[in-house]
């Protein structure tokens, strides 16, 4: 995202494009995760959403809710603007057990990034994900623009660095 808090900058953006060899055998795949009808209430110094995707046979998206066929989860990213706290992504099983694939207790803008499992995890149809995301949004926890914090106010959904996000990417295969 581009933060103009402090005014316009030149795009200094850089691209560096290769070919492979030979074609990836699976091509990959993103299950979205995300919940963006929210507003977090200025003070509030814990406020928390979920969104869940669903594991099916075919990709639809309605509400905010990404269904994806079955497969192989190979690497998550999580993602909140400055105010995030807490974030967790994990598979609600089919058969009712749950399984953690990302714990992030301590927010930090400045860690997120592409974390890979040791092993890929399997999705089945059933299967659904969910992302839990909670902010800080007290006086205490407000960004700092040009020397000054700036005071609470609602929060919601946005692009802007002063917006918040509620999302989870996880990169699939089919099996």
């Amino acid at each position: 995202h581009y933060n103009y808090l402090s005014g316009v900058q030149a795009d200094e953006s850089r691209l560096l494009i290769w070919q492979a060899e030979q074609p990836a055998p699976k091509s990959p795949r993103i299950l979205m995760l995300r919940n963006i009808n929210f507003i977090i209430p200025a003070g509030a110094d814990s406020y928390t959403v979920e969104g869940i995707s669903d594991v099916v046979g075919a990709n639809t998206t309605n509400l905010g809710q990404t269904e994806q066929p079955e497969g192989y989860g190979w690497r998550i990213f999580p993602h909140m603007h400055e105010l995030g706290s807490a974030i967790q992504i994990e598979v609600l099983r089919a058969n009712g057990d749950q399984e953690c694939l990302i714990d992030v207790p301590k927010w930090d803008f400045y860690w997120q990034g592409h974390y890979w499992f040791e092993d890929p995890i399997k999705l089945y149809s059933g299967d659904r994900v969910k992302v839990t995301c909670t902010w800080d949004n007290s006086r205490e926890n407000q960004v700092i623009v040009n020397g000054r914090q700036l005071a609470p106010q609602d929060r919601g959904w946005g692009e802007g660095t002063l917006d918040e996000m509620c999302l989870g990417f996880l990169v699939m295969t089919d099996f």
